[in-house]
């Protein structure tokens, strides 16, 4: 099993690849810019979910999964075990 660092270099890296090349599938054009949370706000949630020491973390809807990875990076890098319902 990988460590909680070399997950976080994972999700880091697949918030990166997503941000600039966006996902693989588009359910219609333009789809991705009008629902996704751009890089930089999804930087503040990470952010501020590891200040506020988040254990538990429930994410609504999904579209690109852009914020979902933020909110894992900020989880895993906080040695919280990841866990989805």
């Amino acid at each position: 099993m990988p460590s909680d660092s070399e997950r976080v270099t994972t999700i880091q890296s697949a918030r990166r690849r997503l941000a600039d090349v966006g996902p693989e599938h588009l359910r219609t054009d333009g789809d991705f810019e009008r629902v996704t949370l751009p890089i930089l706000d999804c930087d503040a949630l990470r952010d501020l979910l590891v200040a506020e020491n988040a254990g538990v973390v429930i994410e609504i809807g999904l579209a690109h999964g852009s914020s979902a990875l933020a909110i894992g990076e900020a989880l895993i890098a906080q040695g919280q075990q990841g866990r989805n319902t």
